[in-house]
């Protein structure tokens, strides 16, 4: 098989695993986050998961999911799309699905259920930054050629 189908096969399962990991159920906590019938959100950054960083493992763990989750994005994304071969490009990108993501945990907080999902503007910076973090893999290794 041609590497570049690999590629285009693995980034597509990796759009999907984001998606599966983001908005679907997992092990939620929900007395950590308030309870199930509390509905949470954080519009300031800096604020929620950031500010409580080595709260506990789950803040440490999310803190570090957050921060690489769009890393393949940002060294996959060029690889496979020459035009968006720039980290303004990438920023937007990541910026966009981070910005999905977090609506859609909005969202189904409210059809689903108010525990379901937290959404958090922190996510949405760090998951911003981990797809320029990916690009900026990418620039390196690329000049490493």
């Amino acid at each position: 098989m041609h590497t570049s189908k690999l590629v285009k096969i693995f980034f597509c399962g990796y759009l999907l695993a984001i998606m599966a990991v983001t908005l679907l159920p997992g092990h939620f906590n929900f007395e950590f986050v308030g309870g199930a019938d509390t509905f949470r959100y954080n519009i300031i950054p800096f604020h929620g998961e950031m500010r409580t960083i080595f709260a506990s493992s789950y803040d440490i763990f999310s803190f570090i999911g957050n921060a690489l989750m769009l890393a393949p994005m940002g060294i996959l994304v060029p690889i496979l799309f020459d035009k968006l071969n720039a980290w303004k490009s990438i920023f937007f990108m990541g910026l966009g699905i981070a910005l999905f993501i977090e609506m859609m945990q909005l969202v189904l907080c409210v059809v689903v259920s108010p525990g379901y999902r937290y959404p958090d503007v922190d996510d949405v910076i760090l998951n911003t930054l981990s797809a320029l973090i990916g690009y900026w893999v990418y620039r390196r290794v690329k000049l490493m050629n």
